[in-house]
């Protein structure tokens, strides 16, 4: 997650040239707004044209990045296109509201993109199944901490209780912070459907002595000082729980100290920080799940290796992997469709994620614990985890693996309400 630093004003006129709002220091129980955001249909003006639909290629030679998205549909016009015999392209697509498709009789059979669209909103593993019964973190207040909201999203924004933005954030990766919300607490995307949601926008780059661009969690850790701040003015039946942060880091970044001494603090007022680094700060290993879009994302016998680290297993035999993920707890993260930046209804279909979809999830299912039993810690959160997970096994070039430990949130759930 990178970010720029620019003058004050520039980011007051960016802000409000994109329809954004800029809130500091505003007051814990004023609302963001007080109108309910009105849906906008998402724009189909500008979108780019295109010609020719690129192919996916499994052992693709790049950056991991451009690994992953080779085929980018995102406010694409492939009206024009003709995609009969194209599903394994389309299957390894990432697209979002505003893509526009060729009539249906220029469409592969098996393929239909709002299908795979409205199964990638469902969070997976039975939390529907919670959701409901009624557990759906109602009251519990999760703190995010990542770029700026620019929307007023349908899928979150009614439930936003404090947005704050800190050392002046301005990001060039606008659909992290949509997406990282709606994973938590998104009202049809989320785990947590109707948290309070508690946002804050930092920056924390600097340039360091050499011109390279570096982040400094000395900033962060003033960020979870200040969400502790703020939750000591809550009442006790709406604390904020837990915090999620798609970001971590390592010793040899500066504020690393001052970053896990933070982590620490919130630990001893209720407050779970979760990052990516949590083996770092708490010994919990996790990792990523994967799904091809068009299998039930509710049966564990769908999931596999998640892609981002896929191409690790080709350095395991069956028995050095399931060694290696010994400890690791598993997360749905590939196949996800998030809300998206550009209007206040649109959602994006992402066919590879990383650890960044994987730590909201995480904070969500850890808010739908402390609602079943408010005196969870995130030690009993992750053993019980551990204790009620399922095994998965799949193939992976001629080879059978297995994990043993797939999040099993009902079962979680269950056994934490029966300790309650």
């Amino acid at each position: 997650m990178k970010r720029y630093r620019y003058i004050l004003l520039i980011n007051i006129v960016v802000i409000l040239l994109c329809g954004g709002y800029l809130i500091k220091d505003k007051l814990l129980n004023n609302k963001l707004t007080e109108e309910k955001p009105v849906a906008n249909k998402p724009v189909e003006s500008n979108l780019d044209k295109m010609y020719e639909l690129p192919a996916f290629y499994e052992d693709f030679p790049s950056p991991e990045k451009l690994r992953l998205i080779q085929v980018d549909l995102r406010r694409k016009d492939l009206s024009e296109l003709d995609l009969k015999g194209r599903s394994k392209d389309l299957f390894n697509a990432y697209f979002d509201s505003t893509t526009k498709w060729p009539s249906k009789d220029k469409m592969p059979e098996d393929f239909t993109p709002e299908k795979v669209l409205e199964l990638g909103k469902d969070p997976g593993l039975g939390i529907s199944k919670l959701h409901k019964e009624g557990i759906t973190g109602k009251n519990i207040g999760i703190a995010i901490l990542d770029s700026p909201l620019k929307n007023k999203h349908v899928d979150y924004n009614e439930r936003i209780k404090h947005y704050e933005e800190m050392f002046n954030p301005i990001d060039d990766n606008l659909e992290h912070g949509p997406a990282v919300t709606s994973i938590a607490a998104g009202k049809s995307v989320g785990v947590a459907s109707e948290a309070d949601i508690y946002y804050f926008a930092d920056d924390n780059d600097y340039t360091d002595k050499n011109g390279n661009t570096r982040n400094d969690f000395e900033k962060v850790a003033k960020v979870i000082d200040r969400v502790i701040e703020i939750n000591k003015t809550l009442p006790e039946d709406k604390k904020i729980r837990v915090i999620s942060m798609s970001e971590g880091c390592g010793p040899e970044d500066k504020g690393y100290k001052e970053f896990k001494d933070a982590v620490s603090r919130a630990g001893k007022e209720g407050i779970f920080a979760i990052s990516s680094i949590l083996e770092d700060t708490h010994g919990f290993k996790f990792s990523g799940l994967g799904r091809f879009p068009a299998d039930d994302n509710n049966n564990v016998s769908s999931f596999v290796n998640g892609k981002f680290y896929q191409n690790k297993l080709s350095k395991f035999t069956s028995e050095e992997f399931l060694k290696s993920v010994k400890d690791y707890l598993y997360f749905p993260m590939d196949s996800r469709a998030v809300a998206g930046p550009n209007s206040d209804n649109e959602y994006i279909f992402y066919r590879f994620g990383a650890y960044s979809w994987v730590v909201p999830y995480i904070s969500g299912l850890y808010a739908l614990s402390c609602e079943v039993n408010p005196k969870v810690t995130p030690e009993l959160f992750w053993k019980t985890a551990l204790e009620t997970s399922k095994e998965t096994k799949f193939d992976y070039k001629s080879k059978t693996y297995e994990i043993k430990h797939v999040v099993s949130p009902v079962d979680l759930i269950e056994k934490l309400r029966a300790l309650k």
